[in-house]
C-alpha cells in the first residue's frame, strides 16, 4: 500500500497503508487481551521507522538524504514487524491438568513413506 500511495493523486492510499501498518499489530494484541504487547507493538512500529528515517536522512544531503532516509524507514519498519512477531506475538496457553494430545503424521520419502505418532499425556 505504501508504493501505491506514493504519488500525489493517491494520498488516501498512503495514509491507509501507514495506519494499517502502525495499528494492525497493536489491534491484534489488544483483541487478545494483551495490552502490554499492544503498546510495545505500537511504539516499535512507530519508533523504529522514524528512527531509521532520521539516521538515514542525517547520513547524507540532497537526494541522498531522501534515499537513505527512505531506506532507513523501510529497514526500521521491517525490523519492527520482525520483532513484533518474534518477541511479542506469543501467548502462553496453560494446558489444563489431565489434558492430553495426540498427533499423527505421514511424510513421503524416496521409495515410500514415513509415518509417526506423537502425544502428550
Amino acid at each position: 500500500m505504501f508504493g501505491l500511495g506514493a504519488s500525489n493523486d493517491h494520498d488516501d492510499l498512503l495514509w491507509a497503508g501507514a495506519a494499517t501498518y502502525v495499528m494492525g499489530g497493536p489491534v491484534v494484541h489488544f483483541a487478545n487481551q494483551r495490552p502490554d504487547a499492544g503498546a510495545g507493538s505500537f511504539f516499535l512500529r512507530l519508533g523504529l521507522p522514524v528512527t531509521g528515517l532520521a539516521i538515514g536522512a542525517a547520513s547524507s544531503s540532497g537526494w541522498g538524504a531522501f534515499a537513505y532516509g527512505a531506506f532507513g524507514a523501510i529497514t526500521g519498519a521491517t525490523l519492527a514487524s520482525i520483532i513484533d512477531i518474534a518477541a511479542l506475538g506469543w501467548k502462553r496457553v496453560e494446558r489444563p491438568p489431565g489434558a492430553s494430545t495426540i498427533g499423527f503424521d505421514a511424510v513421503p520419502v524416496r521409495g515410500g513413506m514415513t509415518a509417526g505418532v506423537s502425544g502428550t499425556f
